[in-house]
This record gives C-alpha cells, structure tokens and sequence, in this order.
C-alpha cells in the first residue's frame, strides 16, 4: 500500500465478505460447512470478517480473516437457549444497531449469514445500510423461525438440500432467488490405507467383526436411539458377530449407553480422526428423519464405505437407495436391523455400494465443487452496485409481503386448531 502511494498508483481493495455466525460450543456441521466456504471465498481474493460468538470457529476461521469479533450473543428471539438468556425486544434492537454501525465501519460488499439464527439482526441491519445478503441454511424450519428470522428479505437463500429450503419454496419465496448447494467434503480415500487395523486394534475389535459406525451429535432428533435398538435386534441373528461404534457427544449419551446395556457397543466421544473410525467400518449408519443432508454419509462415500441412511428428509437427496446405499424406514428398528444383517450377509452388495458411493462423491460432493458452488453466489452478489434502490426496495417488499402472508395463515391455522400440511 505505501508503494502504491509513493508511485501514485491507485490500488483497488479487495472486496470484503462479513460471515455472521450463531452457535453453541459444540463443533457440528453448520460450522464445518463455513469453514469450508470460507476457505473458498478467501482463496477467491476476498478479504473476510467473521461475527460470531463461536471461539472454535473463530479460531479456525482467524488464519483466513482480516478480522474476528467474538461476541457473546444471546439466544435470538424463538430460537430456544444459547449462550445467554433469550434476546428481548429492546436487546435486539440494540444489535441491529450494533450491526449497522458494524456495516458502515466495514463497508463489506456481502453479508453471509450462516443459518437463520443470525438472520434476525443481519437483514434488518443491511435493508437500512443496502448491503446484499446471503443465508446460508442447513436444515428445514418452522414457520415461526421463517417469520422471526427476517429470512424473506435475504437476497438469495442457499440450501445445503431441497429438503432445507423446501418450506420456503411452499411459502412461494420467489424462484431465482434461492439455490441449493449440497454439501461436500474433503476426499478420505487415502486415509483409509491402513486405517482399518489401526483402529480396530485400538478398539479391541477382532478383523472378522463386522462393524457398524454412527457419527453424530448424541442428540434426541439424530436417533442414535434407534441405531442402538436396531443394532441390538440385529445382534441376536447368527452369523458374523456385530460391534457398534458410536462417535460423538451430547445430552443423550447417558440414555444411549444405559440402552445398549451388554451389546458390542463402543462410545467413543467427538473424534477428530473421522478416517480412522471410517477405515474401521463396514458401514455408517444414519437414522435421523429431519437431517438436511449429512457430512458422515459424505465422508464415508469419500471412503467407500456403504451407508444406511433413514427414508426422509434430505437423506433421500444423498442416496440412491440399491445403488449408493440402502434405506430404512423411519422411526423402524426392525427395518434398519434388516438392512444391517443384509450388509453384513452379503459382501458383494457391500462391495459394489462402496464403489457407487466412491463414485457418487467424486462427481458431486467433493468440497472443491461445494466451494466453486457458493463462490459463484458470492461473486454475483458481491459486484453488484451498493444502493437502496430497486434490489432493497424489493427485499424490503419482499420481507413485508411474506411476513403477513405467512402471520395470516398462521392465524388462520390456529383458529381451526390444525396446521396444513405445506406450512409445517
């Protein structure tokens, strides 16, 4: 820079992308996903800022950053229990403000606000400053969370899945003005070489065990409750005997492991080596019916390792049922302890599920795509001429319109005591 003033040259800053995120201490996918975009919109030649009240990702995300503002946010209004007390009406305010002035110090070209949490401050904060925003969603929410959000006057929606951005699609948000983004991960592949007997080993798990791997939150919509049932029907069948391994951490590993009782069953907390449990199993199970789209089932097609994902949600985008993997009926025990025997029984199922899987990452979820996917978003919002115009003018509209739209139906729903089935 002082080079650029001693020659008189005028040198054109790089544009600047604000990451707005809310979470709670644990490290989960939401998070995992930032840091991946950010990495990417960084190595574009953006400068970035991130507000957040996460240490673990701000820590992370510090390396690639201009700036970090770690702020101890509390919980947004209808958001449920955060780090503090639920926000009132006055202490949001007080953030809008904040944002504003944060906007106007920064002058960022975009805002991407990671989940609708941080939404409720951010959208009104860049209507009034007419700063282009993004947000970036990863799971499918109710229609109070739309409507307290302020999502309606986001500039573009990005859904990590059809199934994260399908009730606003059925509130009529406007085509063009979302995108979905599956997720993608790192490639795993190499990892796995010697992994397996590595792992096993210090598990204590015999070679000709046949091992099933969990990995998730140990929380109550995840139902790893279910695995362990299933696992545990699956269990009494003869034949090739059955260990479980549940990675992860949460409010529900106390009930998970009083319910797994004297089965095969290995909790091993978070672990940071997720090759190593993959290298270590012989199929990844996922029986959560509201996930969005899960980086395990990502991370263990990276591997070749065969899933059994649940029959719901944004599963059903990220496998092809007898093809890359094989589907359980929600909520049945039964029907995943059945395709847990049918995996283990069967070794060219296994075999050529893997293989498809493998397959399936290579073309679609690897990070580098998921990156050029949200950089693309990115660079159009971004270069576009700062102004309170026709782009706010029709956010602001656009906000107003769906809020009362959405307010009346939610009246109406009550008043007949039965919510239709689009807005639930």
């Amino acid at each position: 820079m002082e080079q650029a003033r001693a020659t008189g040259v005028q040198v054109e800053a790089a544009p600047l992308v604000l990451l707005v995120h809310f979470g709670d201490a644990q490290f989960r996918g939401s998070e995992r996903c930032l840091l991946n975009a950010a990495k990417g919109i960084a190595e574009c030649g953006y400068e970035l800022v991130l507000w957040t009240n996460h240490a673990t990702l701000a820590a992370m995300v510090a390396p690639l950053a201009r700036e970090i503002l770690l702020s101890d946010f509390s919980a947004p209004i209808g958001f449920g229990a955060g780090s503090g007390k639920v926000r009132s009406v006055a202490a949001l305010m007080g953030l809008i403000r904040q944002a504003r002035a944060l906007i106007r110090r920064l002058r960022p070209n975009l805002i991407l606000c990671n989940s609708l949490a941080p939404c409720q401050w951010m959208i009104p904060a860049s209507l009034l400053t007419g700063t282009p925003t993004l947000a970036y969603i990863h799971t499918s929410y109710r229609p109070k969370l739309r409507l307290l959000s302020f999502a309606y006057g986001a500039s573009h929606l990005i859904g990590v899945s059809a199934y994260a951005l399908q009730n606003f699609v059925r509130d009529g948000f406007p085509e063009g003005r979302f995108s979905i983004v599956y997720n993608g991960v790192d490639d795993l592949a190499e990892a796995r070489k010697g992994a397996m007997a590595n792992m096993r080993a210090t598990l204590g798990i015999a070679e000709n065990e046949f091992v099933i791997a969990s990995l998730s939150a140990l929380v109550e919509w995840k139902r790893v409750d279910l695995i362990v049932e299933a696992f545990k029907l699956a269990s009494t069948s003869p034949g090739r005997n059955l260990t479980l391994i549940v990675v992860g951490d949460g409010p529900c590993l106390p009930r998970l492991k009083e319910a797994a009782g004297g089965a095969r069953v290995i909790f091993c907390g978070w672990c940071d080596d997720v090759a190593a449990i993959l290298g270590a199993a012989d199929c990844v199970v996922s029986a959560a019916e509201q996930e969005a789209f899960a980086l395990s089932l990502l991370e263990a097609a990276s591997m070749g390792v065969p899933v059994i994902g649940a029959r719901a949600g944004g599963t059903v985008e990220a496998i092809v049922d007898g093809e890359t993997g094989l589907f359980a009926e929600p909520g049945s025990a039964a029907s995943f302890a059945s395709c847990m025997l049918r995996l283990r029984d069967d070794p060219e199922l296994r075999q050529r599920l893997g293989a498809s899987a493998r397959q399936a990452f290579q073309e679609r979820y690897q990070v580098r795509r998921m990156q050029r996917d949200i950089n693309t978003l990115v660079n159009s919002y971004s270069r576009r001429e700062r102004r309170l115009g026709e782009g706010m003018l029709a956010r602001a509209w656009r906000l107003a319109w769906y809020s009362v739209k959405l307010s009346a139906w939610r009246v109406q729903n009550a008043w007949r005591g039965k919510p239709p089935k689009a807005l639930t």
